[in-house]
């Protein structure tokens, strides 16, 4: 019984520092009146609170020095309200406390072996402890989450931030949020390959041949003969090398400038296309992870252009656009012209951008049943001078809008999943699909 009502006396002191956890709230404000805790109560609901306020408000929730010698507990746990003691609360923990261990007892067989550490010591001198901080600890056994670098600086993750905290000022930095797309600023020009040292015999791509056991001709060669090319119609290759005059292998067909190893292009699926784009010799459209990121040759700098891993929404009004926006889009394909960038999306995903303004402009999904992935994605400017684009998704379809109000202009249905289409001066090209080879329309 004695026993029973003791664990009950605990579960009380873990309820109650939950409790002065969650609310933060400061001694001295235990002994307000109930009509001021009525005003405050509405003033919360009002959600018009000063940030000066709410900012001292977090500062009282702290323990100083000078409070700790004058006795306030150092976690703000209101011992005196409470029928247990830090003491006995304490032991009752240590002895109820279950050690991970891989070796049973090995903790006592090294209290035996080795002489046992005084711990009537003084090791620290408590300065404040600080309960407006939220570090994040996922899981017990990981490790190093709080590092502090001196006596006034700590660094910690708390959700997917790492903070920085100053005791002398008593203010917190958010130094980097890890919740969205993260990439480096500072590209790293050393794995570059430049023109000039490509002539004077660096592989471009930065293999070091010269340490090897084979060359690069012979390796190419190795991959060809191995590599298997995945095609739906059997030897369809030959027939066409067969019926079709050869195009000459010899010419200059482009100048190497460079090639920049910083860089790192996302491609899910060796059947995704134009996940890469060049609108110019100096210009590169990208996708990296789930931003959408533009290069620069000429600067050597990378800028992010969408980030589709967190929430986007259309900041423009048009009939047919989503303005709820996506969530976590993975993006199939893509393409740049002019000023607009149009992305599809595995699951029928569209999303219009201008590329000189801020935002995305339209939003809107092929359809929400079956396979929908949105194979291939073609900008163009039609005969009357206005500019539209094309969507070619796995649902059989085909759809074209029009990018001035971002309207559904025509959809075209096939009896198979459309990959690819591509668009003549005087009309419709090749429309092809799994299985089906092109059709002419």
């Amino acid at each position: 019984m004695l026993d029973r009502m003791h664990h009950n006396k605990v579960d009380q002191i873990e309820y109650m520092a939950e409790e002065e956890e969650e609310k933060d709230i400061p001694d001295f404000l235990y002994h307000v009146d109930e009509q001021q805790e009525q005003e405050e109560e509405e003033e919360e609901r009002s959600g018009d609170e000063n940030l000066d306020d709410i900012f001292e408000l977090m500062k009282v929730t702290d323990t100083s020095a000078t409070q700790a010698r004058a006795r306030k507990d150092i976690q703000g746990i209101p011992w005196k309200r409470l029928s247990i003691t830090r003491e006995s609360y304490r032991r009752t923990r240590l002895e109820q406390y279950k050690n991970y261990q891989n070796i049973p007892s090995w903790g006592d067989a090294i209290d035996k072996e080795y002489k046992q550490t005084s711990k009537d010591g003084n090791y620290y001198e408590f300065f404040r402890n600080s309960r407006a901080l939220k570090p994040t600890i996922l899981h017990f056994q990981l490790r190093n989450r709080v590092w502090a670098t001196s006596k006034h600086d700590v660094y910690f993750l708390s959700n997917y931030s790492i903070m920085h905290w100053s005791s002398l000022s008593q203010n917190s930095t958010e130094i980097v949020n890890f919740a969205g797309h993260v990439a480096p600023t500072e590209l790293m020009k050393v794995t570059d390959t430049s023109a000039t040292q490509a002539r004077a015999g660096k592989d471009i791509q930065g293999i070091p041949w010269k340490r090897l056991s084979i060359t690069r001709e012979s390796y190419r060669r190795t991959r060809l003969e191995q590599y298997k090319n995945y095609q739906n119609i059997p030897s369809s290759g030959d027939a066409i090398d067969k019926e079709y005059k050869q195009t000459p292998k010899d010419g200059n067909c482009y100048e190497f400038f460079r090639n920049s190893r910083a860089l790192k292009p996302t491609i899910l699926h060796f059947q995704l296309r134009n996940l890469v784009w060049a609108t110019s010799k100096h210009d590169v459209y990208f996708l990296s992870d789930y931003s959408i990121m533009h290069w620069s040759s000429l600067s050597q700098n990378s800028t992010e252009i969408v980030n589709f891993s967190v929430h986007v929404a259309p900041t423009e009004k048009h009939a047919g656009s989503l303005f709820e926006g996506f969530t976590k889009t993975q993006i199939s394909t893509l393409a740049v012209k002019d000023d607009f960038l149009v992305v599809g999306g595995f699951q029928g995903e569209l999303a219009c951008k201008r590329l000189d303004t801020e935002g995305v402009s339209f939003c809107t999904k092929a359809t929400n049943e079956g396979n929908v992935i949105t194979n291939a994605i073609e900008i163009y400017n039609t005969l009357s001078g206005g500019m539209h684009f094309m969507a070619s998704n796995n649902d059989h379809g085909v759809r074209e809008y029009d990018m001035d109000g971002f309207q559904l202009v025509n959809h075209f249905h096939f009896s198979w999943p459309v990959n690819v289409r591509f668009l003549k001066w005087m009309g419709w090209g090749p429309v092809g699909g799994f299985g089906h080879g092109l059709k002419w329309v």
